[in-house]
């Protein structure tokens, strides 16, 4: 009996050191997101600039690339960029559509921002309620502590549940990534190597590749059967979501994704492994979400 306690006293404590890295692992992408909806404040300033170019009489540009303007709504003289080939109610539409472009940007980063920062409140809580558990608990109830505290765990996704885990299983029987959403078969490698494997081997011409754009990250690919259309909108969308997360990327508000036909990528000669050059190709900007929100368990 003694050692069925320890041994429940000992899983408890090594839930809260699970539940201490995951804190400090939360903190960190909060801090980057927050860096990131700081940046993305600059769509007001955009939008003044805007404002302030179409207060100025319309006589063209004249080739001038940097002006120096008065801010219609601070009354602040500051230097504008300008493109010396448009005019200047173009610059200004220009300056518009940057504007609402960041204005996106900061909604997605604000929203990102304050659910990572509700479940650093929900992990430290869980953090808290285990250290009173460890100090004040009776070790004849140790069975019913540890049952709840690893049913909590489960829900934060902590720790796996039975499902995570047999799928936890079945995926290490399988070279990559692999997800299945409305008859599509969606692969993401797992490393350089596998990237390899998975664009130069595994996939055929007509198959979806796509990559995020600037950042190191997996190859994803949708499989496309034989004599099939081009992939739905949305069956791009999550592919691009998930090279997202699965990338450096993962915890920006939104990246750019590179889209093509394998058809049109080229392993050069002696380049390591996952490097390849793309042609063809279309960019999706998207957000990252991980396999979890994606699809169903």
């Amino acid at each position: 009996m003694e050692n069925a306690t320890e041994h429940s006293y000992d899983e408890i404590r090594r839930i809260k050191r699970i539940c201490s890295r995951a804190v400090k692992r939360e903190i960190r992408k909060c801090e980057k997101q927050k860096i990131e909806r700081q940046e993305s404040c600059n769509w007001l300033f955009y939008k003044q600039i805007a404002d302030s170019l179409l207060a100025l009489p319309d006589s063209g540009n004249n080739g001038i690339p940097v002006l120096q303007l008065e801010n219609v709504h601070t009354g602040d003289t500051v230097e504008v960029s300008l493109n010396p080939r448009l005019t200047l109610r173009k610059n200004a539409a220009w300056y518009y559509k940057k504007s609402q472009k960041a204005k996106r940007g900061h909604d997605i980063a604000c929203r990102k921002v304050a659910e990572t920062q509700e479940r650093i409140t929900r992990l430290s809580s869980f953090k808290t309620d285990i250290e009173e558990v460890l100090y004040t608990s009776d070790s004849t109830d140790s069975e019913t502590v540890l049952e709840n505290i690893t049913g909590r765990a489960r829900e934060l996704g902590l720790v796996p549940g039975i499902q995570q885990q047999k799928k936890k299983q079945e995926d290490a029987s399988t070279p990559f990534y692999h997800f299945y959403d409305e008859n599509w078969d969606i692969y993401a490698g797992r490393n350089a190597r596998q990237n390899d494997e998975l664009t130069t081997r595994f996939a055929r011409p007509a198959d979806i590749w796509l990559h995020v754009a600037a950042h190191s990250g997996s190859h994803v690919l949708i499989r496309r059967p034989k004599g099939t259309s081009y992939p739905p909108e949305y069956i791009i969308r999550k592919a691009a979501m998930l090279a997202v997360w699965y990338s450096k990327a993962r915890h920006t508000s939104f990246a750019e994704v590179h889209v093509t036909e394998v058809r049109y990528i080229r392993k050069p000669r002696k380049a390591p492994p996952g490097e390849v050059r793309i042609s063809n190709y279309k960019s999706v900007r998207t957000e990252p979400k991980s396999p979890k929100e994606l699809f169903s368990q």
